[in-house]
């Protein structure tokens, strides 16, 4: 398929997606499935290729390293062309998804029966804190540096990527406070030579199954050995904007239906006050 054929397919769903009552949130799916594809905006010969791009974050990684910021990152499984879901455009690479990040946080859980650890000052956050867009402000809960320092948690500096690793798998946001984390969360830091909302959509895309027999969950080897398509930095930005385009329509639709479920509803009222 290319980017024409994309653009019908579009606006094919964007006809339809009003009328079918999952239709907006499988047209959501599309555009980031088609963005993640190379589909969605043109190829330009003259960005730097992604093969170029994977050596200045192999090079930021090593400064990070040497300046003991970050730990020696481990090995990645090597990639196998059998292995990949689909052929990616030229100058995109297939990576892991541990290659774009530099590190990655735990967090943990204070105990619950020493009463000083808790509603201090510093926002605690687990799986119920991440039903946001985007941008977590504040956390339902809050602990103490009292609780801080004596429990397996860590403070994730704000502008971090958050995501679940266990009940809540798919889940993502940005903190844009200073949090503390529980042990379902993981807080990753993405390579400054990536786009950090372009990380953020791909992982919108990922349908992360996870194991377990009750509770779900993602081992964080197992998170960071996902494959990531890697496109050069210009169209990373590229794709965002036109994605964040294609988003608003989207809420244009939402909001049309909702107006027109209100109409139906007011007049169905009506007809059922004159029986």
């Amino acid at each position: 398929m290319n980017e024409q054929e994309s653009r019908a397919l579009l606006e094919k769903h964007f006809d339809i997606a009003f009328a079918a009552p999952d239709g907006i949130k499988k047209l959501r799916e599309l555009i980031l499935t088609l963005a993640m594809q190379g589909k969605l905006v043109p190829q330009d010969p003259n960005d730097q290729p992604a093969s170029e791009l994977l050596k200045d974050i192999e090079a930021e990684k090593r400064r990070l390293v040497k300046a003991g910021k970050i730990r020696e990152p481990k090995p990645l499984p090597e990639i196998k062309s059998d292995e990949v879901p689909y052929e990616l455009p030229v100058g995109w690479e297939w990576v892991r998804l541990g290659d774009v990040v530099v590190s990655i946080i735990g967090g943990g859980t204070p105990s619950k029966n020493n009463p000083s650890y808790w509603g201090g000052d510093i926002p605690w956050a687990s799986v119920k804190d991440l039903n946001v867009d985007i941008y977590l402000e504040k956390t339902i809960d809050s602990i103490t540096n009292e609780g801080l320092e004596n429990s397996s948690t860590n403070l994730i500096p704000s502008g971090s990527i958050i995501v679940c690793t266990r009940m809540g798998l798919g889940k993502i946001c940005i903190n844009n406070v200073d949090i503390a984390i529980n042990q379902d969360l993981k807080a990753l830091t993405v390579s400054s030579n990536v786009d950090k909302m372009f990380f953020f959509k791909k992982y919108q895309n990922y349908d992360i199954k996870g194991q377990g027999v009750t509770v779900k969950g993602i081992r964080q080897d197992e998170l960071l050995c996902l494959f990531f398509p890697l496109p050069p930095l210009a169209e990373q930005k590229r794709i965002v904007a036109r994605i964040d385009q294609l988003m608003a329509r989207c809420d244009e639709l939402e909001t049309l239906r909702a107006e027109r479920d209100q109409k139906q509803t007011a007049l169905l009222n009506a007809l059922m006050a004159m029986i």
